[in-house]
């Protein structure tokens, strides 16, 4: 039985991907059998079955071991003509998309006998040569690369995943003179993660606070602790410094600091520095100040997930 897989030039508009992956000698009764695995996929269904079949000449070809049907015995043997009738029933009138000498040697033997096979079948890698002339080479492992399909390891997924590749891009036709251009897939940008537990919230800082980007000093006795009025710091961008000195722009002064308060004023005097002094209570209602929700940003929810 001859089967033409180069008549079909132009994709096929519903298709079933056929792969046959040799994986070797196996030995069956009296006679040693070559093994097959053969998957067939429309959309999201899939078939698969193990075909055995006698080395030598062209022999009897069986398939058994079928995976995702229902079989009354695990010994059942299925003669390849009717494991190739049920697979043409599960792609009803589709187009079967073959992958290369192996699917093209499974329909031919597994047809023997038949006038021809009830729908029409194209060659993967023919329709890619027709397709796809600027490919230096239209293998698999090329196709996967051009295709940008990952490497499963194994000839079968791959064949499938080029070939589910090819029937959608080959249904975008361009313009005439316009060459087609892939541009990879841009994933998703990922949520945000939760912070950890017992570690503040990251939040945007407002670059316009008047905090933000300031060296502040903390001296004397204070009501608040000092981690807190550090959080607070932190979170409007500003540095917390241990003593004053010629690169304070703020002291925030409490009771019994006298040293500080001397030093900031002989600074300011000097013209070497420009030291804010403000009280606690200004220090935490200036950092507590605009505290509005900001708009999220690019990767950030409503909720900043």
């Amino acid at each position: 039985m001859m089967i033409d897989t180069t008549a079909l030039t132009a994709p096929p508009e519903d298709y079933a991907s056929l792969s046959v992956e040799p994986e070797g000698l196996s030995p069956l009764g009296y006679s040693v059998f070559f093994v097959s695995s053969v998957k067939i996929h429309r959309g999201a269904e899939e078939g698969t079955f193990s075909c055995y079949a006698k080395c030598g000449p062209p022999g009897p070809v069986s398939a058994s071991g079928r995976r995702g049907r229902p079989r009354d015995s695990e010994d059942e043997l299925l003669p390849a003509e009717a494991a190739l009738r049920e697979l043409l029933s599960f792609a009803g009138g589709a187009t079967l998309v073959i992958h290369g000498e192996d699917g093209a040697g499974f329909l031919r033997g597994a047809a023997e006998g038949w006038d021809g096979l009830p729908c029409p079948v194209a060659d993967l890698l023919e329709l890619a040569r027709q397709r796809l002339p600027h490919l230096p080479s239209h293998t698999l492992p090329e196709l996967r690369r051009y295709f940008g399909a990952g490497n499963t390891g194994s000839r079968l997924p791959n064949a499938r995943a080029i070939a589910v590749a090819f029937e959608r891009c080959c249904r975008l036709e361009p313009a005439p003179g316009v060459p087609r251009t892939w541009l990879p897939e841009v994933p998703p940008c990922p949520p945000r993660p939760a912070p950890p537990r017992g570690f503040p919230e990251i939040r945007r800082l407002d670059f316009e606070h008047p905090l933000f980007a300031k060296a502040v000093v903390f001296a004397g006795s204070l009501v608040t602790p000092r981690r807190e009025l550090s959080r607070l710091a932190a979170e409007r961008g500003a540095t917390v410094r241990a003593r004053v000195s010629p690169l304070t722009d703020m002291l925030v002064a409490g009771a019994n600091c006298a040293g500080s308060l001397e030093r900031a004023h002989a600074l300011n005097a000097a013209g070497r520095a420009r030291i804010e002094i403000i009280s606690e209570e200004e220090f935490v209602r200036l950092a507590r100040s605009g505290t509005e929700e900001l708009p999220p940003g690019p990767c950030e929810g409503p909720e900043g997930t």
